[in-house]
């Protein structure tokens, strides 16, 4: 080899190397971190990450001819482009091309769709394993679902079908129920869908809600992946309301769908779960209000016979009532006698009383018992010795007879 070469005779070098030394197509694993359709023709960016720290340690570009795509795809089991989808661990087989020209290329000839889906469900099994250790597969099944739903946050796209399908069921309800939705937009789908979610439910005012939905509608495995998140999951079963999920499939259940409140397979689904729970409600407030009624009317009933009884009752009760005063009259005017002579009696006893106490306290009867009574010039008693002076005249009265003094 010279010394020196141009790019040109580098790179031809480059080319003839590869060829004798890597002569045929071999199976590669990497991560796909683009994927563009054009033309019929996928041109996909691949990558494989350091499982410690998450840095890239190799990129090269690949491309899928379209008629090679059309060739491989009857023989698969699912639709190939699924897999082809930004952030899937993939297993391909290619052939190294080197062109002087446009670089290194991996040409693909095959995928095999069963090393992706295993990856998906490895990484799916440890996500349930870990949400199970940490108590959070049943802890927003455990919440109580109100009595009425009437203000419901959807997590959709605008522009998805299912959330079109969704309002439209809730608005044509029979029963002529009103709800009050307001719509938090996220993508449903792609390496968009994790951080989108994770914004848009932090915005939810739990108060403002009865309930939140997930409404997709409908999707392949790979498509419905997104909603496999460990961090999406982990912000269902942290909500302090319920939360109901309408992804839209049939057959598969993410993992989302197993740490709601309630799982449903599509949004009309979903919005007939809400009416239902409201129509349970009204069904039983009518039954109840029968139920008073009944009550009422046999309430009623009631006290018309307890009147009719008492109304022919009431003669009876009357004339026993006048029989029995007239009884207690007649008793009383008996005793009035009785009563009366008493009270006599004893007035005349109290009188005779009176009359002792009187005549025993009486001035002839207090002189005799050896008291005197002393009075001044003007006749008045004197009780005090403070109240004479000097030369006062003073006349003291005795059982028999009465004597003058002057106060010396």
């Amino acid at each position: 080899m010279k010394e020196e070469l141009t790019l040109f005779e580098l790179n031809e070098f480059i080319k003839r190397f590869v060829a004798l030394n890597v002569p045929e197509s071999i199976w590669i694993t990497a991560e796909i971190s683009q994927a563009n359709l054009s033309r019929g023709n996928y041109y996909i960016d691949l990558i494989q990450k350091s499982e410690v720290s998450n840095e890239i340690l190799a990129q090269s570009y690949a491309v899928l001819w379209g008629n090679t795509l059309g060739k491989i795809a009857p023989t698969k089991t699912s639709n190939i482009t699924q897999i082809l989808k930004q952030g899937l661990k993939v297993k391909l087989r290619v052939q190294v091309s080197f062109h002087e020209k446009f670089g290194l290329k991996l040409i693909v000839e095959d995928i095999d769709e069963n090393y992706t889906y295993g990856n998906l469900a490895l990484e799916r099994a440890k996500i349930i394993k870990r949400l199970q250790a940490e108590k959070l597969l049943e802890k927003n099944r455990l919440l109580t679902l109100p009595k009425m739903i009437k203000r419901i946050a959807v997590l959709s796209s605008k522009t998805a079908a299912g959330f079109k399908d969704f309002i439209t069921h809730l608005d044509s309800n029979e029963y002529s129920y009103t709800f009050g939705i307001e719509l938090f937009p996220m993508a449903m789908q792609g390496t968009n869908t994790e951080g989108d979610f994770l914004l848009q439910i932090s915005k939810i005012d739990w108060k403002d809600f009865d309930m939140i939905v997930v409404i997709r509608g409908g999707g392949s495995k790979i498509d419905l992946a997104a909603f496999d998140s460990y961090e999406i999951c982990k912000a269902i079963a942290n909500c302090p309301t319920p939360v109901l999920t309408g992804i839209g499939h049939e057959i598969d259940e993410t993992i989302a769908d197993m740490v709601s409140h309630t799982s449903l397979k599509t949004p009309t689904a979903v919005a007939s779960f809400i009416i239902d729970k409201n129509l349970e409600l009204e069904s039983l407030l009518v039954q109840m209000n029968q139920e008073v009624v009944t009550l009422a009317n046999r309430l009623i009933q009631d006290q018309k016979i307890f009147l009719r009884s008492t109304q022919s009752e009431i003669p009876l009760l009357a004339r026993q009532t006048i029989t029995n005063a007239r009884h207690q009259l007649a008793e009383a005017k008996s005793q009035v006698a009785y009563l009366a002579a008493n009270k006599f009696k004893m007035a005349k006893l109290q009188i005779e009383h009176w009359q002792q106490t009187v005549q025993f306290l009486s001035i002839e009867n207090t002189l005799g018992r050896g008291f005197t009574l002393t009075r001044n010039a003007e006749g008045k008693p004197i009780s005090q010795s403070d109240k004479l002076k000097k030369g006062d005249v003073i006349t003291t009265q005795f059982h028999k007879g009465e004597q003058k003094s002057r106060i010396e």
